[in-house]
């Protein structure tokens, strides 16, 4: 598959589609890997990544306890299921540098995700980027320097049903194009 093809097939892949299969840690790294692909001005790298594993998630789910202890119940029983269902949990972890503008870091934070996740594509591994506030305010948890925040999560699974539908929502490439 070239990688324009790979591109037009991404998409978001949620819990609740993915097997009981389990992610090998090679996989993991091989997607992981690519973020170090990345646009990086100056090369600041302004990325990590916290990853949990299939048997991690339980210790993620006490690390979480505070923090989903302040949603309302339907929607905590929702994300503990999301996340448990996952084959892995990946945090995105953004390193902020005075050497470049906060944004410059943002977007290439933004690019090491979206290599990942086409990293995963093409394997046919489910992936989505969530950014719930609980996620957000896990500086302490993480164990983050003061540089650093977290930008939300990866739910990473096997499945065994890939979307290859076209983006039913994407509208007219056309109309965002304008010639001079």
């Amino acid at each position: 598959m070239n990688i324009a093809d790979t591109i037009r097939k991404r998409r978001s892949v949620f819990p609740k589609q993915y097997s009981t299969e389990t992610i090998s840690k090679e996989e993991l790294l091989s997607a992981l890997e690519l973020a170090n692909y990345a646009p990086s001005h100056r090369m600041v790298e302004p990325y990590r990544f916290i990853v949990f594993q299939k048997e991690s998630i339980p210790t993620l789910l006490e690390l979480l306890n505070d923090s989903l202890a302040e949603i309302p119940a339907l929607k905590k029983s929702k994300t503990i299921t999301k996340l448990e269902h996952s084959n892995a949990i990946i945090f995105i972890i953004q390193k902020n540098s005075d050497i470049v503008p906060k944004w410059e870091n943002t977007a290439s934070m933004a690019m090491a995700v979206q290599n990942i996740w086409l990293g995963f594509a093409d394997k046919n591994i489910g992936c989505y980027w969530s950014t719930p506030p609980w996620a957000i305010q896990l500086h302490k948890q993480l164990g983050l320097q003061e540089n650093e925040e977290c930008r939300g999560l990866l739910y990473v699974g096997k499945t065994d049903d890939y979307p290859t539908d076209s983006h039913p929502m994407r509208s007219d490439f056309e109309g965002k194009v304008e010639w001079r």
